[in-house]
């Protein structure tokens, strides 16, 4: 006899099922709070050696993960840097910077080198230091070696790696000010030259690479959190050395993910929009990059998110502060939820929400062949603030394989949406019939109904539409190809509302 969690089954029905044993057997689940226990969820990894916050993951050539710099509980940069191999599923010392730092970027060149960028050096967070410096590790000597200064010292600034092989180092704060200059790092010299300054000073913008070579800056702010935060994008085109602006966005972001995806789209999300507000919607900006337009809207706003670009056009937002409990940069309630953007669906999904609430993290996307305990494609996610002024060394690791990224597609939430009949009746249980399986509807009303059965990894099985299906108990005829074995999920979709059941179906 099945003994699904939470089904409701009547005297009369258990006396059917005892006398029908071989007959097909469905019970039904009503998804709750344990609605992800089906799919993939996030795992506890080896830690950190230490608590820290604000430090860049960056996958390297040789299947490992470098965390460098953050700053440590008390607010003091880090020289340290440590290396994540999946092989033992564990973290150890690698060699440390020569400076510390935090709120610097981290660029991944071609040859596998990492290039550390300029960043905050001072302990006190309302007084920083940044410095100019460069420094650059190689993950096959596990040395760092030094780079030509940058002519402007700053933090909060971005580092886009250009397709000739140079990097742009972009706006940022100074220390006494938010700065327009731009710089572009040569890796092959090891020097520096200063180009053409942003039309606009900014510091804690987004930048990312187009497709033509180009680069787009958007948002950002012009101080400290009472200054103006800007919807202003301009982008950089390093053939001609000049600065265009192009259309505003329809949100002010500072902190925002963005992306650019295969075909070119760029995507916008997150960041805040306001002192004590993070930023509502998504947007995307399409060539000949005019004007930005409105897509499907994150489901939770967050600032100081993690963004992770995924393989077929995914991308992972994990954590972040939530608006509505902001106070300052570390007393503010943080969040474990996860969510993803299908760029085929032009929306977003949730993904398992992580084991613990964290943000100020960090996070990189691994494709590993070494170990047999975790999945080939994964999210590691380490450090950040997990409570009022509270920090952690503990990391997570979720599957991102096409498989797991069905089955997320398929979580309750997704199907259903913030959908729940209320008032227009409830499904109650899957009632068993000698000849088929039926669905058992109760309404208090005649209403519309359809409904949608799914595979627990998100394939469609069949669409059945109801029509108007009368008030009282009604019984909804499933379609003979769901009578194979499996468990399966049915989107009820009454009066435009959604609700989603979980059943079984055993021999």
């Amino acid at each position: 006899m099945c003994s699904c969690l939470g089904s409701v089954l009547s005297t009369k029905l258990e006396a059917y099922i005892m006398r029908n044993a071989t007959k097909i057997l469905i019970c039904v689940l009503f998804l709750g709070a344990s609605a992800e226990a089906y799919c993939q969820t996030w795992q506890f990894t080896g830690s950190l050696s230490s608590k820290k916050r604000t430090g860049v993951l960056t996958t390297l050539p040789n299947q490992t993960a470098i965390y460098v710099g953050g700053a440590d509980p008390s607010g003091s940069p880090l020289t340290t840097c440590e290396l994540y191999n999946p092989a033992t599923g564990s973290w150890s010392l690698a060699a440390s910077m020569a400076i510390p730092r935090e709120r610097h970027t981290c660029t991944l060149l071609p040859d596998g080198r990492l290039v550390v960028i300029a960043g905050n050096t001072s302990p006190i967070y309302d007084v920083s230091s940044p410095t100019a410096s460069i420094e650059i590790y190689d993950y096959v000597t596990n040395t760092w070696s030094s780079g030509e200064a940058l002519s402007v010292a700053r933090q909060n600034h971005t580092a886009t790696l250009l397709l000739d092989g140079t990097i742009l180092v972009v706006g940022g704060y100074t220390g006494s000010g938010t700065t327009a200059s731009a710089e572009i790092y040569d890796p092959s010299t090891g020097t520096c030259k200063t180009v053409a300054p942003m039309i606009l000073s900014r510091h804690d913008h987004s930048a990312t690479l187009l497709n033509d070579g180009r680069v787009l800056v958007i948002g950002g702010r012009s101080g400290g959190s009472g200054s103006d935060y800007f919807t202003e994008s301009e982008i950089y085109d390093p053939s001609t050395n000049t600065w265009t602006v192009v259309g505003n966005m329809a949100q002010a972001r500072i902190k925002g993910s963005l992306i650019t995806f295969s075909d070119g789209t760029v995507l916008a999300s997150g960041g805040r929009n306001t002192p004590n507000t993070s930023a509502p919607g998504s947007e995307v900006f399409l060539s000949p990059f005019t004007s930005w337009t409105s897509t499907s809207a994150m489901f939770q706003p967050v600032t100081w998110q993690t963004s992770t670009l995924l393989p077929n056009d995914r991308f992972l937002v994990t954590g972040g502060i939530i608006d509505a409990n902001w106070t300052s940069s570390f007393s503010a309630v943080t969040t474990p939820t996860c969510e993803w953007y299908d760029k085929p669906n032009l929306r977003w999904f949730y993904a398992p929400s992580m084991n613990q609430e964290r943000s100020y993290h960090a996070a990189c996307y691994m494709h590993q062949t070494v170990s047999e305990t975790l999945p080939t494609d994964f999210v590691l996610v380490a450090s950040g603030l997990i409570a009022d002024n509270q920090f952690t060394e503990t990391a997570e690791i979720l599957n991102v394989t096409d498989d797991a990224i069905l089955q997320y597609k398929a979580m309750p939430q997704n199907m259903a949406g913030v959908n729940d009949p209320k008032t227009s009746g409830t499904a109650t249980i899957l009632y068993l019939s000698p000849d088929r399986p039926e669905l058992e509807l109760s309404l208090t009303a005649a209403q519309e109904v359809t409904i949608d059965i799914f595979s627990t990894v998100g394939t469609p099985i069949a669409n059945i539409d109801a029509g108007t299906v009368d008030a009282g108990l009604s019984y909804i005829p499933l379609q003979s190809n769901i009578r194979t074995p499996g468990t399966y999920f049915a989107r009820m979709n009454i009066a435009g509302q959604n609700r989603v059941l979980k059943f079984t179906v055993l021999n």
